[in-house]
């Protein structure tokens, strides 16, 4: 049964209602509803058609104007269309949208395109069909655009909420949708068995499905970290991760940094001064060390995942390893090629390690055996040791470490005095986020272990259900801290930079003080008063 809505009237005819068609003037609405439904049918009512006729030539004898009645006829199907406007604005358009369901719109396409393999053009297949179904012929180009988008959302239908439709509507279209389906089940896959998943995976799955479907322009494809952000957007899928706390605010350690700043500008500016602008120590003998935890398994807690999801489950290789597995002491230089490579503290003493498994250890490392994997006096002296080998001791250096207790005995003081010919500087406790070269280049040195990691897992992860023997563990360490020194060495500009912010490397003038960047801290300055920091020797 065909439904009609309210008709405007006529604005020089107010008290009267007009049929759209035979231009009757009815007496009241329901009398013209009613007329209406004979009179678009009057080929089969002689009585309607007669009267239609004769008001017709009434029409043409009395030169009715019919370009001034501002009204209309809509009709309503409650199959096709939820709502729409009983008055037109002409010149601002309807003032309220019409909402058209998916499965008519798939119908809207079908017609459409069945028009145009009989031939007809673009634009009169859609004029056509916006006349027959008084539908905006904008419509039909929009809906046949977004094709896909719509018959993906009919799929999901069954298995995804109205705010993932929503999604899938609104975010930018898919260049390869059926391609980025397929990558959405993997997805689901590998969460279901508890895989961690990274933009990396994205990348390498999707980059292995386009090379297997082949589809047009699909090497020019770029795996950015925007179409992630559009594929997450468009399936529903968000990065889950834990909080990092901070402890002390910085506001509170400042007094601490400009001290230990301070005393920098003091022994830079005593002694021999060797180099014109640095005074002291030539930039290419300034180094900091740093010790930085590595753990077999990196960013064990945080995966993409549904939204919505309650419980979030990584699978791991074994218990425990994403803690610390092994420490990699890292030693950087404020100038020129980095000449300390990284040294390897593993848990253990060493002495039953076979001798195959030595020779797998990467050229670019060396390797320290320790009873808890972590730093000790012995540990420092052999580090020093193997520091005075690839440094020399011609000149005198500048060793920047944390407050660490193994760093500060006074063993470890004497031998980097008489044996390298190092003066050892320590920064200020809780103070290493701000004045440390290693801590603000640890992140990306890690990332690269990360990445070596993430390689390893996906081509290994049905492996892992036996479990990675320590042996093997420390092979794949060594070689993963390998290559990510191979990465971080040559960012020479970026560790510069580094050494400025810290304040580890300035001009001894002052000149350059400037360059320090305190994260927390605007405009930080170096007070000019000296003070003598007792934590130094």
């Amino acid at each position: 049964m065909w439904n009609f809505l309210q008709v405007s009237k006529p604005k020089n005819e107010i008290g009267d209602c007009v049929c759209s068609r035979c231009h009757k003037k009815c007496g009241n609405k329901g009398a013209l509803a009613s007329h209406k439904l004979s009179c678009f049918n009057f080929n089969n009512n002689e009585k309607c058609k007669n009267e239609h006729l004769s008001l017709k030539e009434e029409k043409n004898d009395n030169n009715h104007n019919v370009n001034n009645i501002s009204h209309e006829l809509v009709v309503l199907s409650s199959q096709d269309v939820e709502y729409k406007t009983e008055e037109k604005d002409l010149r601002k358009g309807q003032k309220k949208r019409t909402t058209y369901k998916l499965d008519f719109k798939m119908e809207i396409i079908t017609k459409y395109e069945k028009m145009l393999q009989e031939g007809a053009k673009p634009n009169d297949a859609a004029n056509k069909i916006s006349e027959e179904l008084e539908i905006n012929s904008s419509n039909v180009f929009k809906w046949h655009g977004k094709k896909d988008q719509i018959q993906s959302s009919i799929a999901d239908l069954g298995r995804t909420n109205s705010k993932r439709r929503r999604n899938i509507l609104s975010s930018r279209k898919a260049k390869y949708p059926e391609c980025e389906e397929k990558l959405f089940q993997e997805f689901e896959q590998s969460r279901e068995q508890g895989r961690k998943i990274n933009q990396l995976w994205f990348k390498l799955k999707f980059k292995a499905i386009l090379i297997e479907k082949k589809p047009v322009d699909y090497e020019n494809f770029k795996y950015s970290c925007r179409w992630i952000e559009n594929f997450c957007d468009r399936y529903d899928i968000t990065y889950r991760m834990k909080t990092n706390n901070k402890v002390t605010p910085i506001i509170h350690r400042v007094n601490r940094i400009q001290k230990f700043h301070q005393w920098l500008h003091e022994v830079r500016n005593s002694g021999d001064q060797i180099d014109e602008k640095y005074g002291r120590f030539h930039a290419f003998d300034v180094f900091h060390m740093d010790e930085v935890p590595i753990p077999f398994v990196f960013d064990a807690d945080s995966t993409y995942e549904i939204k919505g999801t309650k419980r979030v489950w990584i699978k791991q290789p074994g218990t425990g390893l994403d803690k610390r597995q092994a420490t990699a002491i890292l030693t950087f230089r404020a100038s020129e090629e980095q000449n300390v490579i990284p040294m390897i503290i593993f848990r253990g003493t060493g002495k039953c390690i076979q001798q195959s498994e030595i020779a797998q250890y990467p050229s670019n490392v060396r390797i320290i055996w320790q009873a808890n994997a972590w730093c000790d006096e012995n540990v420092m002296i052999e580090y020093l040791r193997k520091f005075r080998a690839l440094t020399g001791d011609k000149n005198e250096k500048l060793l920047v470490l944390d407050n660490c207790e193994a760093h500060q005995t006074e063993t470890v003081k004497s031998y980097a005095k008489h044996h390298v010919k190092a003066l050892l500087a320590f920064t200020p406790a809780e103070c290493t986020d701000a004045v440390s070269v290693v801590d603000r280049i640890a992140h990306v040195f890690k990332s690269y272990v990360a990445t070596e990691y993430e390689l390893w897992a996906e081509k290994h992860f049905n492996e892992w259900e036996l479990g990675i023997a320590a042996r093997d563990r420390r092979i794949l360490l060594s070689k993963w801290i390998s290559r990510a020194w191979n990465h971080i060495q040559h960012k020479s500009d970026f560790i510069i930079q580094m050494f400025n912010q810290t304040g580890i490397l300035l001009a001894k003038d002052g000149s350059e003080d400037s360059l320090i960047k305190i994260q927390g801290i605007e405009n930080y300055s170096v007070f000019p008063k000296s003070i003598n920091n007792t934590n130094n020797a």
